[in-house]
């Protein structure tokens, strides 16, 4: 049993780390920020399928972050507890041909006024964002005078990141003549189950959806297969069906969670509503999930696991995240022209944030899963603004899901995962 747990731990946790209390939990902002975009899109009549990437708003978030100071640094970081940019997670590739290795690739950018070129302080800030990205943050003049030569670049570099697949994350009403600063992230991961889905399995079944508030029967492409490697980290019980479904690479996971009730969807992300109705919150299940009591409860046990293909596309899932942060979250002062406080960009307290954009997709097969995700933030000057025992697992009703990466020193609870893409899917219809 004991190398068994030491499974566990290396495929969904790895050795406890040795950090300091500065880096702290990347995956419970990512848990507000989901319930914040779900939020949203509740008080805009949008409550459907929608997928982001939490980790590149969050880097983008953490590199704005590294140039504030004062009361808009303290609002940022009492949501965002790092003093530095997070690390990019690194998949493991040895063993795979190039065609089939996992593929996790982040670029970030700093696109700057020549008026800022040869500030002293902007140089600084440059110099910490690409030391602390490992060299991979440059920063580069843009004319943003030319409008549409801005928005060229910026979309060219984006489109460039993610294979394609996002073309279009700026316009000509988010970059602009005012516009003074460009932060930029953009990633693509490419991924196959640790065990794939067999192709010929695929069938018609019925999804329970909910549209428009109302339950419909659906009949989606279902993708089945068999797990019965342990360690398998499954919650099934009167509340919640969920499941973490392994990647090729054996740091992360696709986590797949489905209320028994289908309006409790937007409550595993609200730790808040969670203990007053008590059901699942997130983090409190994944952290059941992982633990040494479900792996010996499942031991020896098979998963036969039925779930939906799908797929979500970018234009469907371009946001302003301006809304989402400041109505929402209630982080103000950065977009607020009277106490924005980027002084650790230029020296002076001149610059606010102006637009924060953020698009994503994701394509979920038997084969595995390519999603891409890019954000972008604007800053202008304040003044211008088996016969073994079964268990069936099938995912047929709304659920959420989320594609988490262990660092290899993490922590078992999963505390400081990075989500990389998380959303939910109400309406598989609409996204097959």
């Amino acid at each position: 049993m004991s190398n068994f747990l030491e499974g566990l731990a290396s495929i969904f946790s790895g050795k406890k780390p040795e950090k300091s209390d500065e880096m702290a939990s990347m995956s419970t902002p990512a848990a507000e920020l989901q319930r914040a975009m779900a939020a949203r899109k509740r008080a805009q009549g949008r409550d459907g399928n929608f997928v982001m990437s939490p980790f590149s708003v969050l880097l983008v978030f953490a590199m704005a972050m590294r140039g504030a100071s004062g009361p808009t640094l303290r609002e940022m970081h009492n949501f965002l507890k790092l003093s530095s940019l997070p690390a990019v997670p690194k998949l493991d590739q040895e063993g795979f041909s190039p065609e089939a290795a996992p593929q996790l690739a982040v670029g970030s950018r700093v696109y700057v006024h020549q008026d800022f070129e040869g500030n002293p302080q902007f140089r600084k800030y440059a110099s910490v964002l690409k030391t602390e990205s490992a060299g991979e943050t440059e920063a580069k003049t843009l004319d943003f005078a030319d409008t549409a030569a801005a928005v060229e670049e910026i979309n060219g570099f984006v489109s460039k990141q993610t294979h394609e697949h996002i073309k279009q994350l700026v316009t000509a009403q988010d970059v602009n003549p005012n516009t003074k600063l460009v932060l930029v992230s953009a990633m693509y991961f490419k991924c196959s189950w640790a065990k794939q889905f067999p192709k010929h399995r695929t069938d018609t079944g019925t999804f329970h959806a909910l549209v428009n508030g109302k339950h419909v029967e659906q009949q989606v492409s279902m993708m089945h297969t068999t797990l019965k490697d342990s360690p398998l980290a499954v919650k099934v019980d009167e509340n919640v069906v969920a499941i973490a479904l392994p990647y090729s690479d054996p740091n992360t996971a696709m986590y797949i969670i489905q209320p028994r009730d289908s309006h409790h969807l937007a409550t595993l992300f609200d730790k808040k509503k969670s203990a007053e109705l008590g059901v699942a919150y997130i983090e409190s299940l994944v952290r059941e999930m992982r633990s040494e009591e479900t792996a010996e409860a499942m031991w020896g046990k098979q998963v036969r696991l039925t779930m939906p293909k799908f797929k979500l596309s970018s234009a469907a899932n371009r946001e302003d995240l301006i809304p989402v942060f400041s109505e929402v979250l209630g982080i103000k002062s950065m977009f607020d022209v009277n106490s924005a406080d980027f002084s650790k960009i230029t020296g002076n307290r001149d610059l606010v944030v102006s637009s924060f954009l953020h698009a994503a997709d994701i394509d979920v097969d038997e084969n595995g899963t390519v999603a891409t995700a890019a954000t972008a933030m604007g800053m202008m000057l304040r003044m211008a603004m088996a016969e073994p025992k079964i268990v069936n697992v099938t995912i047929d009703r709304p659920f959420a899901f989320q594609i988490r990466y262990t660092p290899p020193s993490g922590k078992q609870d999963g505390s400081d995962d990075y989500v990389l893409f998380s959303g939910q899917i109400t309406d598989v219809a609409a996204a097959q």
